[in-house]
Order: structure tokens, then sequence, then C-alpha cells
């Protein structure tokens, strides 16, 4: 079995009225659940990780976003080695497009129900972040990203599977 290759995004934006900073998440429905996930994916077979990005963020959001540095490794590895992720995950910002009311409206293959949406910083840690690296995104804002890359190990947490 091969180790799958995701990108994910810490997609950022400055509220004009506030000058607070806001993350894009994307809330999935999935086996009764609701959860919040760093907009990102799969990279195709002979496709840049920057494509990738770039790609995966439209296809979720319907925003154009520029690919900055890249900020955390990460393992996802489910208990037996049944499933590995290897997740890479860039800063970057909101260069133009429309984000997305409904991911009904969008040309991917996302699920019914998912959707787009900011949230502030500082509210972060409310949402039902998947996996919950909550906190090592606060770090990371917290010192301007100047922390360079950071591996934060095998993030598994059993979460989709525990109501089987």
């Amino acid at each position: 079995d091969m180790v799958d290759l995701h990108v994910a995004a810490l997609i950022t934006r400055q509220t004009i009225e506030s000058q607070k900073t806001e993350i894009l998440l994307v809330r999935h429905h999935r086996r009764g659940r609701t959860y919040a996930v760093l907009p990102g994916g799969k990279v195709e077979n002979g496709e840049t990780i920057e494509q990738a990005f770039i790609r995966e963020i439209r296809e979720e959001s319907g925003l154009d976003v520029t690919f900055g540095s890249l900020v955390f490794v990460a393992d996802m590895i489910a208990p037996g080695g049944l499933r590995h992720v290897l997740n890479l995950i860039f800063h970057g910002s909101v260069a133009g497009g429309q984000l997305l009311t409904t991911l009904q409206d969008s040309p991917s293959h996302v699920e019914l129900g998912d959707r787009a949406y900011f949230v502030p910083l500082s509210r972060l840690a409310q949402e039902n972040l998947y996996p919950p690296i909550a906190a090592y995104i606060e770090g990371a804002f917290a010192n301007n990203f100047d922390g360079g890359t950071q591996y934060l190990g095998n993030i598994w947490k059993e979460f989709e599977n525990s109501e089987k």
C-alpha cells in the first residue's frame, strides 16, 4: 500500500472592519458527525504540490489563493497501518475568487452539506477541528510563521470510525 500525499491550507484573510485574522475551514458532515477540516486534499499523479494546493482550495471554496510557506508536516496513520496519509500544510492568502455559499455550486465531487467558511483565529479552538491541531495553528500565527516548518508526528485520531 502506498502513502497518500495530501496538501492542506492555512488560508487567512484580514477583516476590513476589525483587522482580525480569519482562517478558512470546510465543514464536513460524515456518518452523523459534523466537524471542520482545513481545506485541501490529495495530490494527483503528475501534479505539483503547488498545483494541487491551488486546485483543491478553488474546488472546495471558490477562492483563488497564493501558495505560501510550508508550516506543518504531519502523518496520519490509522491503527494497523490500514491507511497512511502524509499531510503537507502550507500557509496561503486569498488572491481572488468568490467564496461559495454552498458547495453544491462547486464543480467537484464535494458531498452535499459541506461548506467553506471563515472563522476568526480567536474562535478556532471552539471549532470541532479534525485532526485536532488548533493549538499548533495558533502557535504558528503567534510567532508570525517564523518558527520554520514543524513536524507534528502522527496526528491520527480515532474519530470517524468510533461509531461503526
